[in-house]
């Protein structure tokens, strides 16, 4: 045991003396030092990207050929974490990577309550589905994900093989205010999913069914405040982005995978392997909402559904009571002028009377269908 350490009235000067070199000092000569830095730099940190491997084994073999004691990969890994991560990641991934990574949060999404904020996105699934019929391969189905910021709960879910579109953000939406349940296979026992309500806010990307008057209009009667991320930002999104990846995660496990990417498929024959009907997938789909439910989230400490109740959301905001209207409200709406002769609609004239005060005043009007 070493003697109280002079002039240190710490605590930790009755420790022993630490052995062997001081803390954050090099062992390594000079010479080799400048050669790791000056390989890192000019070999790893390009747009090519070469591993981090390949990296190591250059850096061990120009030692070796100047007859200097060849480095350890920890000790290599050691020297590129202490350079700036951020200009790291500048200069392998470009700026706009190292900004959304490194970039200050200004206004982070600190949500207190369930409800306050919920994140909507769409994603191309990463799986081939069967007709019911004759369970031949059609194609990968569209996902809309709804995820509550607060308590990472997943509040509502939309499956199909249209692209997105104002229907598909409404029927996720309809999901979202609906309290929810699912039946496991085995038991046929019911899975509640009780989270339900209607979102203060929603966070959305900048797609054109996100923009549309009838969407806004919708958001709008329901006190639904919309925001969109801002260009660029893709962090914004950076919760329900994480949820997608989780949940295509998921998906690689199914037969008819596609992967995230063809090198990630390899020789994998999806279209031949396709087992799986809309509805089954569906099914799937809401087992597996609920096990991450009743998953403990990192970022949380507890399960969604723990964070849920714990934060009061079956009291956090509003529910319909009408949800049929409130369905309604979403569905995609068509603007027609209504002339003399009637409103002409797909094609079709549908005839209406106009009032004689109305004609007398030159008044066509319009009909919102």
């Amino acid at each position: 045991m070493s003697l109280l350490r002079e002039n240190d009235g710490r605590a930790s000067a009755l420790l022993p003396n630490r052995s062997g070199p001081k803390r954050g000092s090099l062992r390594l000569s000079q010479q080799v030092e400048d050669l790791i830095d000056r390989v890192l730099r000019d070999r790893y940190l390009v747009l090519e990207r070469p591993s981090f491997r390949r990296i190591v084994g250059e850096i061990r073999a120009e030692c070796s050929a100047k007859g200097f004691q060849p480095p350890s990969r920890p000790t290599i890994k050691a020297r590129l974490d202490a350079m700036d991560q951020r200009e790291v990641l500048r200069k392998r991934k470009g700026a706009k990577a190292a900004r959304q990574v490194f970039e200050a949060r200004a206004g982070g999404l600190d949500v207190e309550r369930p409800l306050g904020i919920v994140q909507i996105d769409h994603t191309l699934a990463d799986i081939i589905l069967v007709d019911q019929t004759d369970r031949k391969p059609l194609a990968r189905p569209w996902l809309t994900l709804a995820v509550d910021i607060a308590t990472r709960v997943v509040l509502g879910v939309y499956v199909s093989f249209d692209a997105p579109s104002v229907l598909s953000i409404g029927l996720c939406l309809d999901h979202c205010v609906r309290p929810k349940s699912t039946r496991t296979p085995e038991s046929l026992e019911p899975l509640y999913w009780s989270a339900s309500g209607i979102p203060q806010a929603i966070h959305v990307d900048n797609g054109r069914d996100f923009r549309s008057a009838a969407f806004q209009s919708a958001c709008a009667d329901w006190g639904i405040l919309v925001e969109y991320r801002p260009p660029g930002r893709v962090h914004y999104g950076g919760h329900i982005e994480r949820l997608i990846g989780t949940t295509m995660g998921a998906v690689h496990v199914l037969p008819g995978t596609t992967q995230s990417s063809p090198k990630d498929k390899g020789e994998y024959d999806s279209t031949g392997k396709a087992v799986m009907t809309l509805e089954e997938f569906e099914d799937w789909l809401h087992l597996e909402i609920c096990r991450y439910h009743n998953t403990r989230h990192g970022g949380l400490g507890r399960t969604p559904l723990a964070a849920w109740a714990d934060l009061g959301g079956d009291d956090a905001g509003r529910q319909v009571v009408d949800t049929d209207a409130f369905r309604i409200s979403f569905l995609p709406s068509e603007r027609r002028q209504l002339a003399r002769t009637g409103v002409s609609f797909f094609g079709r004239l549908l005839e209406r009377r106009i009032r004689a005060d109305d004609r007398s005043r030159g008044r066509e009007g319009y009909c919102q269908v």
